[in-house]
């Protein structure tokens, strides 16, 4: 099966889990209003990466989420010093001062 039927059927089920939750009679609870914005951008991601790989779009272009996943990764300690740069060092004195 290719790629993007495999992501247009998560994508499906995912769709159908939202509509259950939003039509159950706990959709007013803080663990349903929490699950159903996850599964969306679950779902974004599954289409995305099933696009991606179908219709195999250059990296360039459009990367695919386990691409910049595994860049973020593979860069965490820079990004983490370049966060205590930005925040911690300069938006957080800037509004101390």
């Amino acid at each position: 099966m290719s790629p993007l039927w495999t992501a247009v059927g998560v994508w499906l089920l995912l769709w159908a889990a939202n509509v259950a939750i939003a039509r159950s009679r706990y959709s007013g609870r803080p663990l349903a209003r929490i699950a159903a914005p996850i599964l969306f951008g679950v779902s974004v991601l599954v289409l995305w990466q099933g696009a991606v790989a179908a219709f195999d779009v250059s990296p360039v272009i459009l990367p695919a989420p386990t691409a910049i996943a595994a860049a973020f990764a593979a860069s965490a300690g820079i990004l983490w010093e370049d966060w205590v740069q930005t925040v911690a060092k300069g938006a957080l004195s800037g509004f101390a001062i």
